[in-house]
């Protein structure tokens, strides 16, 4: 598992099953087979790849892009996230 804490001002692509901490700024992308756990606050957009899946525990000012992913988390927050399908 990877751990990634802090201030993050670009994109990030996710390979492999990883926890984010602090703040992101700009887009994700979670690669298929892998898991994201975000707790960090994303400012930008979060895209899923099929087999993919992201746990939610904070806010997301973006759009989530899901191409065939699992999208979980606190009922609050995913009510309050834009999420398109494919």
């Amino acid at each position: 598992m990877k751990l990634i804490i802090g201030n993050n001002l670009s994109d990030a692509i996710i390979e492999v099953d990883t926890i984010i901490k602090g703040k992101v700024k700009g887009d994700i992308q979670v690669l298929s087979g892998a898991k994201l756990f975000l707790y960090a606050e994303l400012t930008g957009d979060l895209y899923l790849r099929k087999h993919s899946t992201v746990s939610i525990y904070n806010s997301i000012d973006g759009t989530v892009y899901n191409d065939g992913g699992k999208i979980e988390g606190e009922q609050r927050l995913l009510r309050k996230v834009d999420i398109l399908s494919s």
